[in-house]
């Protein structure tokens, strides 16, 4: 688990903006931080047309949609 919670915390920091996280902070607190629409606002970034654009959306979309097919 810790390795995606790293993972997720260099995907946020390679994003412009965005502040790097300080040594020892609880890195959930930090995300909710960092991924508010205030954050948003101030740094000009839409961080749902980022995830749209990004691998880790191809990979979700495509496990959920064999999900759907398997299901139905």
């Amino acid at each position: 688990m810790f390795h995606i919670i790293i993972s997720t915390v260099h995907k946020f920091q390679a994003i412009p903006g965005i502040p790097k996280i300080r040594d020892g902070y609880n890195p959930a607190t930090w995300m909710l931080e960092i991924s508010s629409t205030l954050v948003e606002a101030n740094i000009n970034v839409d961080f749902a047309e980022i995830y749209a654009k990004s691998t880790l959306y191809r990979y979700d979309f495509s496990c959920y949609s064999y999900v759907i097919f398997v299901s139905v």
